[in-house]
């Protein structure tokens, strides 16, 4: 999909763009003006028997299972963490990624950058949003994007510039003296 022109176009980077909510996850590459998407990663929470009832004898009496244990939970987590660390690494290879973006809500954002980036990606992290965003249309995505590279832009911005007056205060005071 061609990306809007009053969005940021990605012309002297090739990005990637991990959208995560906490099982799932769509990776977005984009470079000169066009963003797609590469993969959509998916772990069902029925999957692994997660939601099915089930009982353990125990003497006579039937005792219930514990379904949708933490167990079960953190074994779908790990096995989404380790797709998508496979995933992002591949196409960090495939496409020459120079850029990632990470929306996704925080604890899930942390887990990620711990456990399912390599870390030549996590040098590469330049934003990330919490918050939930898997459902939001790819230019909702590039939106967000753009306003927090505008507001970042302000800031270093803003940086340089106050460092420039706190050098040029100091040059003052030296020649002074």
């Amino acid at each position: 999909m061609k990306i809007p022109f009053q969005l940021h176009q990605f012309k002297q980077e090739t990005a990637l763009i991990i959208v995560s909510g906490a099982y799932d996850a769509r990776l977005f590459v984009t470079k000169n003006g066009i963003i797609i998407q590469k993969k959509l990663e998916n772990v069902l929470m029925r999957e692994d028997g997660a939601e099915k009832e089930g009982f353990w004898r125990t003497g006579r009496i039937k005792v219930r299972k514990d379904t949708d244990s933490e167990d079960n939970k953190e074994h779908l987590r790990e096995k989404f963490l380790h797709a998508l660390r496979n995933d992002t690494f591949d196409l960090f290879l495939k496409e020459h990624i120079t850029d990632v973006y990470l929306l996704a809500p925080h604890y899930i954002s942390l887990a990620i950058i711990e456990h399912a980036m390599h870390p030549f990606l996590r040098q590469r992290i330049k934003i990330k949003l919490d918050g939930d965003y898997h459902y939001h249309h790819p230019t909702e995505i590039l939106k967000l994007i753009t306003r927090e590279k505008k507001e970042l832009g302000r800031d270093q911005t803003e940086k340089l510039h106050e460092k420039l007056r706190a050098m040029t205060e100091r040059n003052i005071l030296n020649s002074a003296h």
